[in-house]
């Protein structure tokens, strides 16, 4: 999972509320966006379940071994707007700046001297064969979506699958005029955008062999987003001679689903996962689209892994139950 950036520090002014406003996408035809995302996560194992299975002398334990796994991801955009529809674009050239993921995951004795000697793969940094490329997102009245093709003509027609175009976060906007304390649904699928912005990046580490990408996972967990998510409009904040319409965000999000590695091991996982999320949009009332977004809060995933290895020789079955828990965060800001 990826996802939004450091907001600048501003300078705050104060909330204004009692008017009625309608925060919408409005951005200028022609005009261009520079855009940063940023997310990260840090989670712990509460629970550790390991067994083999199809050999002479079966396993089944519960080793005392803490998992940790901390990820970071940012996705720069430079974004172009062609032409303009109704609320939306109709024609967005993107430009991808900058993917850049990094995760570690490190396992340790849980007993008597437990911190020491962490055992783990250590820092992994992966990219997208997608960055410096622009891509050409054109509204279809045909098939109600955007259809995007390399600005250029030239790349490979894989790395197209899978994007999305909203990175706007229009999703989080009211229908209509809203004033202070106004509260509207928000759809939890919708929140793929800011788990994964951008959508499916193809990122992989550099020396990943063709279709070793790892974007299955998120891809499911995007695909099967369920639950609740409310917005509620706190009125108008000046902020460096800006009027920012600001909306309270909170969410209670879960997923369940199964994930296929294609790698050699055809690992396979039923994950559950659950978002407890709260946080800030800014949105840009005169401009017409976002300043800044975070939001952030607490995670619970569990996982069910089996795959398919070698003991002595023998083709056995490893399973993995592991339950995690931690934060994660997102944050999103236009320069």
């Amino acid at each position: 999972m990826r996802s939004l950036l450091a907001v600048l520090p501003v300078l705050v002014v104060g909330i204004r509320a009692g008017s009625s406003e309608e925060p919408r996408f409005a951005v200028e035809a022609k005009s261009r966006l520079e855009k940063s995302f940023e997310s990260g996560f840090k989670l712990e194992s509460t629970a550790y379940r390991l067994s083999i299975e199809g050999v002479e002398e079966p396993v089944t334990e519960e080793p005392d071994v803490k998992i940790s796994i901390e990820s970071s991801s940012r996705v720069d955009v430079t974004d172009e707007y062609v032409e303009m529809g109704k609320g939306r674009p109709a024609k967005l050239k993107r430009t991808f700046d900058k993917i850049e993921d990094k995760d570690r995951q490190t396992a340790r004795d849980a007993g008597e001297g437990g911190e020491d000697g962490a055992d783990g793969d250590g820092e992994r940094t992966k990219g997208s064969a997608l960055e410096g490329k622009s891509v050409l997102f054109s509204w279809s009245d045909e098939s109600k979506g955007f259809v995007p093709s390399f600005a250029s003509g030239e790349g490979e027609a894989d790395l197209l699958e899978g994007l999305t175009e909203d990175m706007d976060l229009r999703f989080l906007l009211p229908k209509g005029k809203v004033s202070e304390g106004d509260s509207w649904d928000l759809e939890p699928i919708d929140f793929g955008s800011v788990l994964d912005p951008g959508g499916d990046l193809k990122v992989k580490e550099k020396d990943a062999k063709e279709g070793e990408e790892n974007g299955n996972l998120g891809r499911e967990i995007r695909k099967h987003l369920d639950g609740k998510a409310r917005a509620t409009w706190k009125g108008v904040r000046e902020e460096d001679g800006r009027k920012l319409g600001i909306a309270a965000i909170t969410a209670d999000l879960s997923s369940e689903g199964d994930a296929e590695a294609k790698g050699e091991e055809g690992a396979k996982t039923h994950f559950q996962i659950r978002f407890a999320l709260e946080g800030e949009l800014a949105w840009d009332l005169a401009a017409g689209h976002f300043r800044a977004f975070e939001l952030k809060g607490k995670v619970e995933m569990k996982t069910a892994s089996t795959m398919s290895i070698e003991v002595d020789g023998e083709k056995a079955v490893m399973k993995q139950d592991v339950e995690l828990e931690g934060e994660t965060s997102f944050h999103a800001s236009v320069r």
